[in-house]
């Protein structure tokens, strides 16, 4: 497999008591080496990152080519498992039905997609594993601590810092 020439990871910070969410590209060698290794449902200390005070959660993420990280998965090796629900499945069956919609003064056919699920189903999707490693690209972050500035005090200073 290549290696990649720089790495850096996209984090998404989700803040739960708001419901808003945050961007901020790590690309320093100190905050990737600190990301490294870490695994979905760790609790790590976000001072490393430019977040004082705050204990951040990883959710899960997804790699470059944009397959998701499976937190059931221990390692981070891109596999092909058999799932029937869950990360990066989707239960459904797409039929399409026409019908007739009034628009701009004509009446005109148009046809529509009706989603029903199918019990039983199954399907092979490849899926990362739960540990950030190299092709690691977006890492999903959910808040768990406050520091004493605010989040978006945090990323102004990040900011400027770079």
């Amino acid at each position: 497999m290549p290696q990649r020439e720089s790495i850096k990871f996209k984090l998404t910070l989700a803040d739960p008591e708001t419901g808003k969410t945050y961007s901020k590209m790590v690309e320093r060698h100190e905050e990737v080496q600190y990301l490294l290794g870490k695994k979905i449902g760790d609790i790590i200390d976000g001072t490393p990152l430019g977040f004082e005070g705050y204990k951040l959660k990883i959710t899960g993420g997804s790699d470059i080519w944009g397959f998701p990280m499976h937190p059931s998965i221990n390692s981070d090796a891109k596999i092909k498992i058999l799932s029937k629900e869950g990360i990066g499945f989707r239960l459904r069956r797409k039929k399409t039905k026409k019908r007739k919609v009034f628009r701009d003064g004509k009446i005109i056919e148009q046809k529509r997609t009706i989603v029903i699920k199918r019990p039983g189903m199954r399907k092979r999707k490849t899926v990362r594993g739960n540990t950030i490693g190299e092709f690691t690209y977006q890492v999903n972050i959910a808040i768990k601590e406050k520091g004493q500035k605010s989040i978006e005090e945090c990323l102004a200073t990040a900011e400027s810092a770079a």
